[in-house]
């Protein structure tokens, strides 16, 4: 993630007011360990943002997925974080230059094609998952119009993705275009009051750095669901767990994650 950056999170737990990871006091929350989210889908084995790297997070029993959504020449919805398909891909250049058939003919380092959002959107709700889809950029009309079929392409009892972003306008566009999806602001570092993050979300997804034990009382409090982000630490997920409210953890190691979840002793 960075300042850029609009997300789609899938959160139907999340909107249904379901915590993950959440405890009665800070004795307890010692013990508790928050879900990972596989930012990505992890880097771990394969290449970020691919098919196969979602698979692999949900073979893991990783059932909380982050994604990236940049937009081709001709408005596809597509999975990508860098504004160029240079380091993870054989091509080079910005996304939004490739029409989508030439953007297809691209493989990334692991030889997987670039998946749109359709295609992800359609492992998600096989895979019955929840998922964050982080808009890249600010959709235009017509973006906007191809993101929301890309996001009901394919039915089913999956959760709803969540939209967020680092930009509060966008979150307000999502919110009239589609007010049934949850929306979760996007933020590095420094402090934040509940109460401005309220008027375009209920979840805040921030930087670990920005984290403390006050200002997780103060967010929580507040009313929010709060994610950390990204954390590949293993200091650093012990850390965001003994924070009561905690409710998920984001990291680009989701095996490895789950290897020291299992060996964690309170």
């Amino acid at each position: 993630m960075n300042r850029r950056v609009v997300s789609v999170i899938a959160v139907g737990a999340v909107a249904a007011g379901v915590a993950l990871g959440t405890s009665l006091s800070a004795s307890a929350a010692a013990c508790v360990t928050p879900s990972p989210l596989a930012h990505r889908g992890g880097n771990e084995r394969y290449v970020e943002n691919s098919r196969n790297a979602y698979r692999d997070a949900s073979n893991q029993t990783v059932g909380f997925w982050e994604t990236d959504v940049r937009f081709t020449r001709d408005n596809v919805p597509v999975l990508m974080h860098d504004e160029t398909v240079d380091r993870t891909t054989d091509g080079t250049g910005p996304v939004a230059e490739f029409t989508y058939a030439e953007l297809s003919e691209l493989r990334t380092d692991d030889d997987q094609p670039v998946p749109t959002l359709r295609d992800f959107i359609n492992d998600q709700v096989v895979d019955a998952a929840y998922a964050f889809v982080e808009l890249k950029v600010n959709p235009n009309a017509t973006q906007w119009t191809a993101l929301e079929a890309a996001l009901k392409s394919r039915g089913g009892t999956a959760p709803l993705p969540a939209i967020s972003s680092f930009d509060a306008a966008t979150l307000d566009e999502a919110k009239t275009r589609l007010p049934t999806y949850a929306r979760a602001l996007v933020q590095g570092v420094g402090d934040v009051d509940p109460a401005t993050v309220k008027l375009h979300a209920n979840i805040l997804i921030k930087n670990k750095d920005a984290i403390t034990a006050a200002r997780m009382a103060k967010w929580t409090a507040g009313g929010l669901r709060v994610y950390s982000w990204t954390v590949n630490d293993p200091a650093e997920w012990k850390r965001m767990a003994s924070y009561p409210g905690m409710a998920g953890i984001i990291t680009d190691k989701p095996r490895a994650f789950l290897a020291w979840k299992r060996s964690r002793t309170c």
